[in-house]
């Protein structure tokens, strides 16, 4: 058997049954890989991490909901950072010194 995570892009065209599946926390290495990935992508494609968040999932068939689980502490950052300089999510407070 095989976490979501590890079933790659050429297991989804096969016939993968839901009880196939352990829906296990994903373990540090697999969270790093993740973040560096989508670094990596959001670079090379110009675009923000949470578009590449997105378009990660749309080439691999990774759901949504399991791509969640592989967001660290820093990129969850990043992903605010971007997002209020774009104005989608209001500012966070900053101390008056």
């Amino acid at each position: 058997q095989k976490t979501a995570y590890e079933i790659k892009e050429c297991d989804w065209s096969s016939d993968v049954c839901s009880s196939d599946l352990i829906m296990a926390k994903p373990n540090k290495d697999e969270i790093v890989e993740f973040s560096l990935m989508i670094d990596r992508i959001a670079y090379d494609g110009h675009m923000s991490r949470l578009e590449a968040i997105l378009y990660h999932c749309e080439q691999t068939g990774l759901e949504i909901e399991i791509a969640s689980e592989l967001i660290s502490a820093t990129l969850k950052s990043k992903i605010q950072f971007e997002s209020e300089q774009e104005n989608l999510i209001r500012k966070t407070s900053k101390l008056p010194i």
